[in-house]
């Protein structure tokens, strides 16, 4: 799957946010740990007579809070107390199968090989187990039989029935009480924001069909930087995102984010977010006819698509770090007190090259624009965050008369022509552009953007 945190009482002792970034001198750093309800170890990797056992393990943690589970490690009376690299020859794809096979519903975890620094033949195997939406997750037993287990300290313990049941009732949330969240904490960031004559901001807010039970704790607040920052390594784009300095506080049930540049945000421990960014009006230098009057009220639609892919997966990373999933609802809009002029960049040698107005008369724009988008699509940042920005963007600029974003597509393609040279300096060339199409598969002509140098 795609990230896939450490639990984060080890995310503080290691330094690390994922498995895949562990080596032995980070495993060496666990020893004379307790195993608890987020780590446990085993000095071998089990036989195929107990597949089951592993599936209970794995599926024990998905039911709890999500966990770490390490092959290679030696323990004693519940103590890590030496490091055994094994041959790990095929461990990933039999754990998959493992998995695969005896966990319902289906487990998404992250499996990771992690070579002996002092053995070359050898390593140690993590697995990864995010806290999971979809519990509570059941085992198949030698009977065909289901068993629900959750982590209890060191060990596993099988689940009640009324805990099961609890479990199952809480899974979803309806259709309605997700949309009253929502404009709840919009209207809860709105609150604390001054909107200034002229001035248009873009609303992104998200809510997961199964919310996440994450509690905004001091160590999940101060891991929260770091956090941001792991997700701008992944998409280093936007104007007043980029490199994501927010500032961070804690609120009730939330955290709230703060940037200079106009950008601000608040995330639920549900999953919930909503995330609010002032859109820049194009500088006169920036026009393609010199001689319009004022360009107080109006946007880039260069901008607008950038914004709402960093806040796309910004908030989409949130859902999975609260271990939230399912579709998301996805809330889009633009405020502004007064009517708006939307401008999109045009190239041509009669012309020159420039923003020019796409509406013939200001627009008062739509309230909000709802949609669903997958989990999957949002939080990594690949085409399918392109083509789904591309959606929301779209059904924004048709409000204006322009039907389709220029600069992404449904495929999930950029269009350099259709990005303007402030937008591609600050967002789009050179190294930022290099490090998201490496991370994300992205599909574009990197050469393109860097003609507007």
């Amino acid at each position: 799957m795609g990230y896939v945190p450490l639990p984060p009482q080890l995310r503080s002792v290691l330094q690390v946010g994922q498995a895949g970034e562990l080596s032995e001198a980070h495993l060496e750093m666990l020893l004379d740990l307790r195993e608890d309800d987020f780590l446990e170890v085993k000095r071998e990797l089990p036989p195929p007579k107990k597949n089951r056992e592993l599936a209970a393990d794995i599926a024990a943690f998905a039911n709890g809070s999500g966990g770490l589970l390490l092959f290679g490690v030696e323990e004693e009376d519940d103590v890590l107390s030496a490091l055994n690299p094994l041959d790990a020859a095929g461990a990933e794809l039999k754990i998959r199968q493992v998995v695969a096979g005896n966990i319902f519903p289906p487990l998404n975890v992250a499996v990771d090989v992690i070579p002996s620094a002092t053995q070359e033949t050898l390593a140690f195997v993590a697995v990864t187990v995010p806290p999971s939406s979809l519990a509570p997750h059941a085992v198949t037993t030698e009977r065909s039989e289901l068993r629900y287990v959750v982590r209890d300290g060191p060990g596993k313990r099988n689940m009640g029935e009324s805990e099961v049941a609890s479990r199952y009732a809480g899974r979803f949330v309806t259709g309605q009480q997700r949309l009253d969240l929502l404009q709840g904490a919009t209207e809860s960031l709105r609150s604390r924001l001054v909107q200034r004559p002229g001035s248009v901001r873009l609303i992104v807010g998200i809510a997961p069909q199964v919310a996440g039970s994450q509690r905004i704790s001091q160590n999940f607040f101060d891991e929260t930087p770091r956090w941001l920052t792991g997700v701008a390594d992944e998409l280093p784009l936007g104007n007043e995102f980029h490199r994501w300095r927010f500032s961070v506080a804690a609120g009730f049930r939330r955290i709230i984010l703060s940037h200079e540049g106009g950008v601000d945000a608040e995330l639920y421990g549900d999953g919930i977010g909503v995330l609010v960014a002032s859109l820049q009006p194009p500088s006169r230098s920036e026009l393609r006819v010199a001689s319009v009057p004022d360009v107080m009220g109006a946007i880039k639609d260069d901008e607008l698509s950038v914004f709402l892919m960093a806040a796309l997966m910004l908030l989409g990373r949130h859902v999975v770090r609260c271990g939230a999933g399912g579709d998301l609802d996805v809330w889009v809009s633009l405020w502004a007190q007064e009517p708006v002029t939307l401008y999109g960049w045009a190239t041509d040698g009669m012309s020159g090259s420039g923003y020019r107005r796409l509406t013939d008369e200001p627009v008062t724009v739509a309230e909000r624009i709802i949609n669903v988008a997958s989990l999957g699509d949002v939080a990594d940042p690949g085409p399918k965050l392109v083509a789904a920005s591309h959606i929301l963007v779209s059904d924004l600029t048709s409000g204006f008369g322009v039907p389709d974003a220029k600069q992404t597509d449904t495929d999930g393609r950029l269009h350099p022509r259709h990005f303007g040279m402030t937008t591609v300096v600050a967002c789009c060339s050179g190294p930022n552009l290099t490090t998201w199409k490496s991370c994300g598969n992205l599909r574009t002509d990197i050469s393109q953007f860097r003609e507007f140098r």
